[in-house]
């Protein structure tokens, strides 16, 4: 065989190969993504730390109550908004739990908490995410990012991005 049909060969089967590894990866994505979703239809099970370093996990949520998650960033300027707004609404979410997770310093939680006012209202927790499990556990791109659970842990929705607490509310109440 010439040179040519050797390297025109050479040149097949590697883009076949490719070819071939691109489909598994984008088949193989798709089925984690889907057995992802298919987790969080109930509250999944989390080991996050609360801002005194005693773990928290999801037996230690309060029953029958609905629950919020809310994924932020301290220096986000739509979390900042959100959780503002959450604040001027909090006597709508006191039969509900929240979680405030992030993934930042303690110090720098607990001090977000202090000054929004939240820090020590009953129902809401300030956790640490150490071990960086949100994102991928959750299913989760960007912040403020907030998952709402009914009162049996079964997802009601998710919200990507800045929302209004009223929304929340509805949200939590269906």
């Amino acid at each position: 065989m010439n040179k040519r049909k050797i390297i025109a060969i050479i040149v097949a089967v590697l883009a076949f190969c490719s070819l071939a590894f691109m489909c598994y990866m984008i088949i193989t994505e798709g089925s984690r993504r889907r057995a992802i979703e298919r987790k969080l239809q109930t509250i999944p099970n989390f080991v996050f730390y609360q801002l005194c370093g005693t773990p928290f996990t999801r037996d230690c949520l309060i029953g029958q109550q609905p629950t919020l998650l809310i994924y932020y960033s301290t220096n986000c300027d739509f979390c900042i908004h959100k959780t503002r707004n959450i604040a001027e609404h909090l006597s709508e979410f006191k039969d509900k739990q929240l979680l405030f997770i992030s993934l930042e310093s303690v110090e720098v939680i607990q001090a977000f908490a202090e000054n929004k006012g939240l820090l020590h209202q009953p129902n809401i927790l300030f956790l640490q995410d150490k071990n960086r499990i949100f994102p991928d556990q959750f299913r989760v791109r960007s912040v403020p990012h907030s998952l709402v659970y009914d009162k049996n842990g079964d997802l009601v929705t998710r919200f990507s991005g800045q929302v209004l607490a009223r929304t929340i509310i509805r949200a939590m109440q269906e």
